[in-house]
């Protein structure tokens, strides 16, 4: 039989590396995101896609990457592009401002 003492450092371990599991999880999804949405605009627009892609890469919300992604590959122009980060950017910003 084990000793509450020792139960109760393995339960506090696991729930620490539950919790660096997830960490890095959502931080290779947020890559990944941003990866992927700079991809496209290289592809679709060339260097004058370079600071947009900036913009996204300084973007950690995945939530926020993920509305970027919903909706990036319909635009047709970089201007509409820049609108749909700006809009994502601004939707989640709104989200913590509502009262």
């Amino acid at each position: 039989m084990q000793s509450p003492i020792f139960q109760e450092w393995v339960k506090e371990e696991r729930t620490e590396a539950e919790a660096i599991g997830e960490a890095k999880g959502e931080a290779r999804g947020i890559k990944t995101a941003q990866d992927s949405i700079c991809k496209y605009l290289a592809v679709r627009f060339g260097s004058p896609a370079h600071q947009l892609q900036q913009q996204v890469r300084n973007i950690s919300s995945l939530i926020e990457l993920n509305r970027i992604i919903d909706s990036i590959y319909t635009v047709n122009t970089l201007e509409k592009a820049q609108a749909v980060v700006l809009e994502s950017r601004g939707t989640v910003e709104s989200r913590g401002t509502v009262p």
